[in-house]
């Protein structure tokens, strides 16, 4: 867990406690971007933090002996351009692109600041430098930044590949979960569409995030298509759903929303048939390519705004599938698509996408290829729905 040092008494505590520099903690007297080679520099720090645990850098405070001796401050004629600038170039100079990184400029006197550039360690590793011909990684350990060697860099990569079979087992455990009759609120029986968006840092063992917004207004957690009626805390975290949780006649739903303490959101819905109550449609919507695009935005901007950094990683799953045919609406019943063909395997588990920044932009052309292969199972193309 990295500590905050926002405040100049912060900042004079390290001098106090005689903080030394270390792994997660780096001291600079003055900042320099202005030639190639102090670019380059900054970036090789920047990187070492973000490959290795993360941790602080901070400018404008001296040190003796690697010990923090004296917060001289540095002048900036205007914190916000610089901020701007410094931004700019961590976005342009590394590759992958590194999120979460935070530069909080600090006011010591009318003239002089502290920049303390924040670096969480990196759940998309490893980070390369590449400005001006130089590509190169750096890691960093208790005596600074070093260039990684091959050895080092097939840590990191195996690191990441165990993020992602962390992400495909807590997907499998969950839809297991719900076929096996134990999701967070009861469900009506019938073909699921379930939607997990499983951040890369929600396996870190300090990875909990406040979920106040939600019990507060349980809107702020909606469904993936029906209004929510109701909202609560769980063993897990917060759920949403259709139904009311305190009724005396509650009945099986037929959508909810969960989302965990460690950031992950799982999204169920079904295709309720009004003109059969209790009943759900045993054809799959053509539309619901729509719905899960519309809903992966509103999930990923409620993952952004309770402080989740990317990558995210992204499962559609059709849970209960066998022998149901695609279908579109026809004014207000699901109607089978002529040519369609029914699904032959009870569980289609699509293949994972993922979101390296919150950039809604990518999400459409991702989702279409996806669905693409829902489509050619069910005998069809997007020339012969159209």
């Amino acid at each position: 867990m990295l500590l905050e040092y926002n405040t100049k008494r912060n900042l004079q505590s390290l001098i106090d406690n005689r903080v030394p520099e270390g792994i997660t903690i780096d001291y600079k007297q003055a900042l320099n971007i202005e030639r190639p080679r102090d670019k380059k520099e900054f970036l090789n720090d920047i990187s070492s933090f973000a490959n290795t645990q993360g941790g602080h850098i901070i400018y404008g405070m001296k040190e003796g002996k690697g010990i923090a001796s004296e917060l001289c401050g540095i002048t900036l004629e205007n914190a916000d351009t610089e901020k701007q600038k410094l931004e700019n170039l961590i976005r342009d100079g590394l590759e992958p692109r590194a999120y979460g990184i935070h530069i909080e400029p600090i006011i010591l006197s009318d003239d002089k600041y502290a920049l303390v550039i924040r670096i969480p360690r990196s759940y998309n590793p490893p980070h390369m430098v590449i400005i001006d011909g130089h590509r190169k990684f750096y890691g960093r350990n208790s005596s600074g930044k070093y260039p990684l060697n091959v050895e080092d860099l097939r840590v990191i990569f195996g690191l990441a590949d165990e993020i992602t079979k962390k992400a495909k087992e807590f997907c499998y455990d969950r839809l297991f979960k719900i076929k096996s009759g134990q999701p967070p609120v009861p469900l009506l029986e019938g073909p699921k569409y379930v939607l997990h968006l499983i951040p890369f840092g929600s396996f870190r063992p300090t990875g909990n995030y406040d979920l106040s917004q939600f019990s507060k207004d349980h809107n702020n957690l909606p469904n993936i298509q029906y209004k929510v009626h109701d909202g609560r805390y769980n063993f897990d975290g917060y759920v949403t759903h259709k139904g009311y949780f305190n009724s005396s006649d509650s009945k099986p739903t037929h959508s909810y929303t969960q989302i965990f303490r460690n950031g992950i959101i799982e999204a169920v819905y079904m295709e309720y048939n009004p003109s059969a109550e209790g009943k759900i449609n045993k054809i799959i919507n053509l539309d619901c390519e729509r719905m899960i695009i519309n809903a992966m935005k509103k999930y990923l901007d409620i993952q952004q705004s309770i402080g989740i950094t990317p990558p995210v990683f992204v499962i559609f799953t059709l849970l209960g599938v066998k022998n149901v045919r695609i279908g579109r609406r026809v004014f207000s019943e699901l109607e089978p698509i002529d040519y369609s063909i029914p699904f032959t395997q009870d569980d289609l588990i699509l293949p994972e996408i993922v979101f390296s920044n919150f950039d809604n932009s990518q999400i459409e052309q991702q989702v279409r290829q996806v669905f693409d292969i829902v489509l050619n199972t069910a005998n069809l193309t997007r020339e012969n729905i159209t």
